[in-house]
């Protein structure tokens, strides 16, 4: 009901967004944010000049809630709501959802169209343009979209670990706490990966677990736990494997 009352919200401010989009309107959306793209270098969009109209603004802050709530509930609406965030800060110009925007359509190029270089051409203009608008509240969920679902298509995973700490710290100083513990989920996921001795990486799972817990951050802890599992797994300290 949430998810409908926004989009009718949207529409009344002119942005009309099919309730239960089919594939073939999730591919004409994409074909017309990718023939808006192809006058736009994706470096340009650094330099996006900033929004001016606030109603606009909060099209892209409705449009941003609802990709971040429809992950599950209503995934084929996703991309839809990417793609308007995207050719709107083309057109428009850009705002403080936009870094987010750039990073989730980087995360599509490469997760779904296998476009591994221009989605990290776009997780590049995700910070680039968050670096210059400084929005740091956003910092965290850039970090966390590019770092976990981009940037390894085409870098080592150890390039990751600082910026998910920075990710963790910055969403911990401002207060946004759910990407903050998804960022340092990510950091747990790839220390394993790349071979971090077991013993600090379980220590630092059992501290991060706990802190989830504390701030009910289900989400990443739900993520956190079967690799938690497996590492205790892998040191022969676990009665039950699963």
């Amino acid at each position: 009901e949430a998810i409908d009352a926004a989009l009718d919200v949207l529409g009344e401010m002119g942005v009309r967004l099919p309730k239960m989009p089919s594939k073939a309107t999730v591919v004409k959306d994409l074909i017309k944010t990718k023939l808006l793209l192809r006058k736009h270098p994706t470096k340009s969009l650094t330099n996006l000049p900033l929004m001016q109209d606030e109603t606009k603004v909060i099209a892209m802050r409705l449009l941003d809630n609802l990709a971040t709530h429809t992950y599950l509930s209503r995934p084929e609406l996703l991309p839809i709501c990417i793609f308007r965030m995207v050719r709107r800060s083309v057109k428009y110009g850009a705002c403080q959802y936009t870094p987010a925007a750039l990073a989730s359509y980087g995360l599509i190029l490469c997760g779904v169209l296998n476009d591994a270089e221009g989605g990290n051409e776009f997780g590049e203009a995700a910070f680039g343009l968050l670096n210059k608008i400084g929005v740091e509240e956003m910092r965290a969920r850039v970090s966390f979209i590019v770092y976990t679902f981009v940037k390894h298509w085409l870098h080592p995973l150890q390039d990751g670990f600082r910026p998910f700490l920075n990710g963790y710290q910055a969403g911990m100083k401002v207060g946004d706490v759910e990407n903050a513990m998804l960022s340092i989920q990510s950091h747990c996921v790839f220390h394993l990966y790349s071979g971090r001795p077991l013993g600090p990486l379980e220590a630092d799972m059992r501290l991060y677990a706990a802190q989830m817990e504390e701030y009910q951050q289900n989400s990443a802890l739900i993520r956190l736990q079967p690799i938690w599992q497996h590492a205790l797994n892998l040191m022969g300290r676990s009665k039950d494997p699963l």
